[in-house]
């Protein structure tokens, strides 16, 4: 750690401990990818602003108190390393919102009728595209990619069905393995289609030949946990998952955290957040997609640069 970094962990540090749970957590992490000329040497004015803005949580005043003390671009390998949180712009983002069609022995799927109404409330603050998905690993190793390169920075609110779930589930990490067939489709038909060249789809037990085991979103999931559980009107509880399962919802995340990663190497805004949603009543999915938009707008706030 150089004197100048170690300076403004030092200026972190010094706040009173009362106030350190207000801080955004990614600041000190931001922070240490600077690189700063030497703390000492700026004007009283300049430092004493910092500060101010680190005391009280002001993420827009912190984040160009921090630009402006380093001019230069940080190099692309790093930018990965920068939190989500920092660089959502609704100005500027897409908000794509997805649930998934009808499938096997599921006559309904509630992830429909959630993600409706998830998406019209949303769209009232934010650009938003809605898509109910068919229920296929061909589509799911292709969508995220497709969307961002004809929309830009975007996030991604994915809805899922789990039969046997009882409580909603926020997905933290998507793992590069599959069971099973597409819907109305063969596991044969799932392999020969893994052959082809143009796919990225690796069958059986694969979604991806040079992916990682597993990739983790950084969406502020503990926070949008507890806005959630906090709800008066909250019929199911919310918790946290580090298993997605091993079909289409897991493929879907799995890819687009990949093409999430891709973008962000490229210095562009890009995020995915996936949400399992259990056994519900159509009329309680609509209002359980209200619910989530009340908290994701809530966290989205907190997020704008």
């Amino acid at each position: 750690m150089n004197d100048s970094t170690r300076a403004l962990s030092a200026l972190i540090d010094a706040q009173p401990s009362w106030v350190l749970p207000h801080i955004d957590p990614g600041l000190p992490r931001l922070a240490r990818l600077f690189s700063f000329g030497d703390l000492g040497e700026l004007p009283d004015h300049d430092r004493a602003a910092l500060q101010r803005a680190l005391a009280r949580g002001e993420r827009r005043a912190v984040r160009e108190r921090l630009f402006a003390l380093d001019p230069t671009r940080m190099p692309d390998e790093r930018l990965e390393e920068l939190p989500a949180s920092w660089w959502f712009n609704p100005a500027q983002a897409h908000v794509v919102v997805t649930g998934f069609q009808p499938f096997g022995p599921h006559p309904d799927n509630p992830s429909a009728h959630t993600s409706l109404a998830l998406a019209n409330a949303l769209s009232q603050t934010f650009r938003v595209h809605h898509d109910v998905l068919p229920v296929t690993f061909e589509l799911a190793s292709v969508f995220a990619g497709a969307q961002l390169t004809e929309r830009g920075p975007t996030l991604f609110v994915q809805l899922g069905y789990d039969a046997a779930g009882e409580t909603l589930r926020l997905e933290r990490t998507a793992h590069n393995w599959r069971v099973g067939a597409s819907e109305g489709r063969s596991a044969a038909s799932d392999e020969r289609n893994a052959s082809d060249p143009r796919s990225e789809e690796v069958a059986p037990g694969r979604l991806s030949v040079t992916g990682p085991p597993a990739l983790a979103g950084d969406f502020p999931f503990a926070e949008l946990q507890r806005a959630l559980n906090r709800q008066r009107d909250a019929r199911q509880a919310t918790t946290l998952s580090d298993d997605c399962g091993s079909y289409v919802c897991n493929a879907l995340y799995y890819h687009s955290l990949a093409a999430v990663r891709e973008r962000r190497h490229r210095g562009e805004f890009a995020d995915a957040l996936f949400v399992h949603v259990p056994k519900i009543e159509p009329t309680a999915a609509r209002e359980l997609g209200y619910r989530l938009a009340d908290a994701l707008i809530e966290q989205l706030e907190r997020m704008e640069p």
